[in-house]
């Protein structure tokens, strides 16, 4: 008598923003934070991302809309850090500050580039800080922070 047992297809494995996606959701499973808090991270990361897309430029170049959005901004940032400093969770913004550190390495490395007697050592590491931040978010499974996929 012969058995015939079914062998399960073999699957793609899942790429790795998809698994650091699963790690973030079962953190916020296994230990749930305060609805308060995920909101004051989001705000955060959202405020922080239009802050440094509107302080890349020159401020002179701004329209009225988007300076008061700068300032706008920054209040969020300000608020949702009190949020998140009072709970004790500043840990939940470390994977976005280092994405605004990344941000203004990467607009600074723009504005270099874009000199024609730019200091080409400075250029090196203004680039090594980017590096570095992008190692930092990888390994935090947050490169979406600073739109890069994985």
């Amino acid at each position: 008598m012969t058995s015939t047992t079914a062998t399960p297809a073999p699957t793609a494995p899942l790429p790795q923003s998809a698994l650091a996606a699963m790690a973030r959701l079962n953190l916020v499973l296994a230990a749930p934070l305060a609805p308060e808090l995920v909101r004051a991270v989001t705000r955060f990361e959202v405020a922080s991302a239009r802050f440094d897309e509107l302080a890349s430029k020159d401020a002179r170049d701004l329209a009225p809309a988007e300076f008061d959005a700068l300032g706008d901004a920054q209040q969020v940032i300000a608020d949702s850090f009190g949020i998140l400093a009072a709970a004790g969770q500043l840990h939940l913004i470390d994977a976005a500050q280092t994405a605004t550190r990344y941000r203004q390495a990467a607009s600074h490395c723009r504005r270099l580039s874009a000199e024609p007697a730019a200091d080409y050592d400075e250029l090196l590491c203004v680039q090594d800080e980017m590096a570095m931040c992008r190692c930092q978010l990888a390994a935090a499974g947050r490169l979406e922070l600073i739109e890069v996929a994985s």
